[in-house]
């Protein structure tokens, strides 16, 4: 840092104005990938977010028509239909939990 103090006090004009924009643009590019960078984080959550979204859907789907599977089947059983008939009626597999 004092190094390049130096060199900027003993600079001529040109040469001054030349380590000037070359201290410009490594603050812009500095900028610049900080704010890509910002963007890439929120990007990704949003992506991030719509997955979890959408897999939680899914889960909640497959849950739902589990449970609705078991309750059929434990009103068939409660009417006095045999396990493995109402089983076989629902599709289900012989352990299947009721």
């Amino acid at each position: 840092m004092a190094l390049d103090a130096m060199k900027r006090a003993y600079a001529t004009s040109e040469v001054r104005e030349m380590i000037e924009f070359r201290l410009k643009a490594q603050r812009d590019e500095a900028t610049r990938l900080a704010r890509a960078r910002r963007e890439g984080i929120a990007d990704g959550l949003e992506r991030g977010r719509a997955e979890g979204k959408a897999e939680g859907k899914t889960e909640g789907k497959a849950e739902g028509k589990t449970e609705g599977l078991r309750e059929a089947a434990r009103r068939l059983l409660d009417s006095g239909m045999d396990r493995e008939t109402v089983l076989s009626t629902l599709g289900l597999p012989p352990d299947f939990v009721l």
